[in-house]
């Protein structure tokens, strides 16, 4: 469904090259079927002229050999082939219609371009339906939380912006700068994945993820920005089995949006 929203929401289709590394369980066929296989990509995108079998790159491990969200990005931005701009989201993703051309206007209205990055946490949505035409579409910044308790790492939390005027002392730009980078949100030029790529030997950091990419991104001259409005909106709702893991882990890590 996240690819779906992809390619139906946005104002070029041919030109929405994607990469997907897909963490099954390969013993099952009915896993490989529904989730690697493209079958359900070829007639449903026809109507969109978009090509899955050109356009859409993927990697696929097992699950038992998935080590984290850092080894699975860094396998992710191997699937790069020379792209202008890089989209990185999660999974569960729905977006608003002209989210491409969006995020190229407000990259392009950053100090330098080239060296900036849009990101945040986009608002839920529920799991039940998708976002209507009354989904939220005022922007969010992320900002600190607390520091855990158990491993010493920085929370963050997305907030809403209640006014769309952002606080840039530049007029021409109206994003609103941020120190902290979100993972699962974030538009840039492709040529910081040579400058500050995805480290692929960070097994096992969760938490760690985000304020590691930030502060190499800002030791290496990278300028991060939240957009004045909302382009997409994630299920933040955990699914059983995650919320299962959390409670064994003790996990209180709150990622809802608040208004601010």
């Amino acid at each position: 469904p996240t690819i779906k929203s992809l390619i139906e929401t946005t104002a070029s289709p041919q030109r929405i090259y994607i990469g997907v590394v897909f963490q099954v369980d390969t013993s099952s066929d009915e896993e490989m079927e529904q989730f690697t296989s493209g079958n359900d990509y070829a007639s449903y995108f026809y109507k969109y002229q978009w090509n899955h079998q050109t356009n859409l790159r993927t990697i696929t491990i097992d699950y038992h050999h998935a080590t984290g969200p850092c080894y699975a990005r860094h396998l992710a931005q191997s699937l790069h082939r020379g792209e202008q701009y890089v989209l990185q989201i999660d999974s569960h993703m729905r977006f608003r219609p002209g989210w491409d051309v969006y995020l190229i206007h407000q990259l392009d209205q950053c100090r330098e371009p080239s060296m900036s990055v849009l990101t945040t946490y986009p608002p839920n949505y529920d799991h039940l339906h998708d976002p209507g035409p009354h989904a939220e579409t005022r922007g969010t910044i992320l900002v600190p939380w607390k520091f855990d308790d158990k491993d010493g790492m920085l929370r963050q939390k997305g907030r809403l912006l209640v006014n769309r005027q952002s606080t840039n002392s530049n007029q021409n730009n109206s994003n609103t700068p941020c120190l902290l980078f979100a993972a699962g949100f974030n538009f840039f030029q492709s040529s910081l994945l040579e400058l500050c790529p995805y480290d692929g030997k960070l097994h096992g950091l969760f938490f760690g993820e985000e304020i590691s990419m930030a502060v190499r991104l800002f030791t290496n001259g990278v300028d991060l920005y939240a957009p004045p409005e909302t382009v997409c909106y994630h299920m933040w709702k955990r699914n059983p089995l995650r919320r299962e893991q959390a409670a064994k882990n003790d996990d209180t890590t709150d990622n809802s949006i608040d208004a601010t």
